[in-house]
């Protein structure tokens, strides 16, 4: 099973478009406000289901031309 670091350089080496990866800070947060890693740990999920997803329409699609 690949990760979704080796699917995002798969995607990339193909010329598809993939999202970057989130900031550290995906949106301005207070320093010591506890929604802070949990917002970014959503952003990551968020990212990592949009290349997951990405990654199966470049299968699907590699599939069609043979």
């Amino acid at each position: 099973m690949l990760t979704i670091d080796q699917k995002e350089a798969i995607l990339r080496r193909a010329g598809t478009t993939v999202p970057d990866f989130p900031p550290v800070r995906p949106t301005p947060v207070a320093p010591r406000r506890r929604d802070g890693p949990s917002a970014r740990r959503q952003a990551i999920e968020e990212w990592s289901d949009a290349v997951a997803a990405l990654y199966v329409e470049h299968i699907a699609a590699r599939g069609d031309k043979k």
